[in-house]
């Protein structure tokens, strides 16, 4: 019996270190604590330039109460996969404060994504729902918006971005989002997705961007960082 409690709280240990590293590592849940950069792009009210690394500025002035039909009308057809990041992560945050436009919002990608049809367009609805799902989780773990556990209660996000990946093709930029979603905390799947976003993000200008912005500290290049990949994968 000793044996096993101390084999237990060794591995709660190594896992405890594990998530510091990884936190440490990305200044905080990658989802909420990682503006990605998209220029000029259209997106949510911000205090300041997001690109600037200003993670959490949203708008004192801004109607919470518009939130859902707000996010709603920039996640159309033609908006890029990181300009739906960087709107849903906004999002989540200004859901933080308000558990009813938490609760609106995560109803509003909902119904949209379960009333899509299986074309192209559903394979967005369905990745904003389960990205808000992962981001709204992360904001939970940061010690943030206590009632995000209760509206996300048995709720997965990262099937429905599989299902996205698959409805596209292997979308290199969904690739770069499912990277960061099992990123933390760590899943098995998480060096594959980082993998084919590093192969397709050559002719992608901004995911190009995002990736050598977010794994600076891994490479200066796309192939740096696809070096530092293999030698961490061959490990």
């Amino acid at each position: 019996m000793r044996m096993r409690n101390s084999m237990r709280l060794r591995l709660m240990f190594v896992a405890l270190v594990v998530a510091t590293v990884v936190t440490t590592a990305f200044g905080g849940p990658p989802l909420v604590c990682f503006p990605f950069r998209i220029g000029n792009a259209n997106s949510l009210p911000w205090g300041s330039s997001a690109d600037a690394g200003n993670w959490n500025t949203p708008r004192d002035d801004y109607a919470i109460r518009r939130l859902t039909d707000d996010t709603l009308a920039i996640l159309t057809e033609e908006t890029p996969i990181i300009v739906r990041m960087e709107t849903i992560r906004r999002a989540a945050i200004y859901a933080a404060k308000d558990r009813t436009a938490a609760r609106d919002l995560l109803a509003g990608l909902r119904k949209r994504a379960e009333a899509a049809t299986h074309q192209r367009p559903s394979a967005l609805m369905e990745f904003d729902y389960g990205y808000l799902i992962e981001t709204m989780r992360q904001v939970a773990a940061g010690g943030k918006a206590p009632h995000n556990a209760e509206l996300l209660a048995g709720l997965s996000g990262y099937p429905r971005i599989q299902k996205a990946i698959q409805s596209r093709g292997d979308d290199a930029e969904l690739q770069f989002a499912a990277a960061l979603v099992t990123a933390w905390p760590r899943n098995d799947n998480h060096n594959g997705h980082l993998r084919k976003a590093l192969a397709g993000a050559e002719n992608d200008t901004l995911l190009a961007q995002n990736l050598l912005n977010y794994y600076s500290d891994r490479g200066k290049t796309l192939a740096e960082l696809r070096i530092r990949l293999a030698q961490n994968t061959n490990k």
